[in-house]
């Protein structure tokens, strides 16, 4: 991408020093900003949005990190703004290309069954059987769930998916057996967090199989829908739910000042038309305009919501705080 921009601007393939200096900077940026995303992962399973989500961020930490430099050596004035935006630009742009045209072949190498890595799994809980079936509609993940460990927090008999056998009970020794006679590429454990013992021996029974292994956690019962995983220090810990922002810093000021700053906006270009509103809530049935509730906010602290009525009055607890 530089040495074509270079050409298209300066019609020669040969960058003078100073560009040289610069791209051998901007080479070097790339390695690091590409090590620390995760941007050489598998992507096998995961969104083609995801990985053009992670690729922009990688290519801009790139360009803030060359721009940071050229500032501090005073390097900007000797090459071409131009020529770096071009640049960089580009660049973005070949890769998005580049990769997702790579996406779309790999997609159909697997959906025709090249490529596929064949997966087992101890236990047959509720996740295990989501994605069962989401990887049955969507063959060009490249993963076949070919069967499963029984254990003794299985579903109901009637609950279990079709073509997908089992293969034994979910001992270390009957995993093993299959490991040794069957070509697997991953080991899925769907079993309690309770079973520790049991996942412990699992584990240490695999150890010299070059085989990835996954722990599949059932949350489903806690009715969270966006879990997410987070480490405190050394230990890992699973967001069940996510509260307000953290009171002792900046994310406060800021959205006080968005809240505030959008609310003027909204208020100011929106008044005829909350006026027609408010004409038409009053007229439509007895009782006030707004609507007042009680809600808890950061901290826990209680405040008043106001919204337009949009249903009849009706007498609710004083005392319930949503």
């Amino acid at each position: 991408g530089a040495l074509a921009t270079h050409r298209l601007l300066f019609s020669s393939w040969l960058p003078e020093a100073p560009y040289r200096v610069a791209i051998g900077t901007t080479l070097l940026y790339a390695v690091i900003c590409f090590a620390l995303f995760p941007l050489y992962r598998s992507w096998r399973g995961r969104g083609l949005l995801r990985e053009m989500m992670v690729l922009s961020l990688a290519c801009g930490g790139v360009f803030a990190l060359f721009a940071v430099h050229a500032f501090v050596v005073q390097f900007g004035q000797q090459v071409s703004r131009l020529w770096i935006g071009l640049w960089f630009a580009t660049s973005l742009a070949t890769l998005l290309v580049s990769r997702t045209m790579v996406r779309g072949v790999l997609n159909h190498l697997r959906s025709e069954g090249v490529d596929v890595q064949r997966v087992v799994v101890v236990g047959l809980r509720h996740p295990v059987v989501k994605i069962h079936n989401y990887l049955s509609r969507n063959p060009w993940v490249g993963m076949q769930l070919v069967g499963y460990f029984s254990s003794d927090y299985d579903l109901s008999v009637a609950d279990h998916p079709q073509k997908l056998q089992c293969l034994g009970a979910g001992t270390p020794e009957s995993l093993i057996d299959y490991l040794n006679n069957n070509e697997v590429e991953q080991v899925w454990i769907s079993l309690p967090l309770g079973e520790r013992d049991h996942i412990k021996q699992l584990l240490q029974q695999m150890d010299r199989y070059p085989i990835q292994v996954r722990l599949i956690p059932d949350l489903f019962d806690f009715g969270m829908l966006n879990q997410s995983g987070d480490q405190i220090g050394n230990v890992p810990v699973i967001n069940l739910r996510q509260g307000g922002v953290d009171r002792n810093t900046y994310f406060v000021v800021a959205k006080a000042l968005q809240d505030k700053l959008v609310a003027l906006a909204a208020l100011a270009m929106l008044w005829p038309l909350m006026l027609a509103i408010a004409v038409g809530v009053k007229l439509s049935s007895p009782g006030p305009v707004f609507f007042r509730q009680r809600r808890h906010g950061l901290g826990g602290r209680e405040f008043y919501m106001y919204k337009f009525r949009s249903m009849r009055v009706q007498q609710e607890p004083s005392d319930v705080v949503v």
